[in-house]
């Protein structure tokens, strides 16, 4: 699993053994020049990036060359039109910041199913 954000608390918070699954950090620059062979089971894309345009971009790309790759969105509270925007590209959730660990957790189990 992928986790798309240049925040430290949440990816210190997904890559805890608390989250109970193995969680990649990457900038999303990264996977937008050179996609992954091997799929993810799912992406954690964080909005709130130091370049919005490519979390976005990045939501398009993965919708139309692997479409079979959960997308969840991460945006501000009360951020809509992030989110809407993001359900537009692809996304199959959206969860706002600051996000609880018990909700995180119950996101990814969802869609990876069980943990890893």
């Amino acid at each position: 699993m992928l986790l798309v954000t240049d925040d430290r608390g949440l990816a210190t918070l997904a890559t805890s053994p608390v989250s109970g699954f193995r969680v990649e950090v990457v900038p999303a620059e990264e996977l937008i020049e050179t996609p992954s062979a091997q799929p993810p089971a799912l992406v954690l894309l964080d909005v709130e990036q130091a370049e919005e345009f490519s979390s976005f971009q990045l939501a398009r790309t993965l919708a139309t060359s692997q479409p079979e790759v959960p997308v969840v969105g991460l945006v501000e509270a009360g951020d809509m039109e992030e989110a809407l925007a993001l359900v537009r590209l692809g996304a199959r959730d959206v969860l706002t910041k600051p996000v609880r660990p018990i909700e995180l957790r119950r996101t990814i189990a969802r869609f990876v199913g069980g943990l890893s």
